[in-house]
């Protein structure tokens, strides 16, 4: 069974407790997080510049 399919089965078992699936998240970051996006701020000549994500200022 797929991992993905684990933890949504997990999720609606009443026999599992709220703590399993912390742990089984916790494991599922562990093997499938992305790594972190650099930060979004560019420096210019001395002064920080504004950028624009997806209409959401940064």
């Amino acid at each position: 069974m797929a991992y993905s399919n684990i933890f949504f089965a997990k999720h609606y078992n009443p026999a599992t407790t709220q703590l399993e699936i912390i742990d089984f998240a916790t494991e599922w970051e562990s093997r499938f997080a992305l790594p972190a996006l650099p930060d979004p701020i560019i420096k210019s000549e001395g002064k920080t510049a504004t950028r624009w994500l997806n209409l959401i200022r940064v």
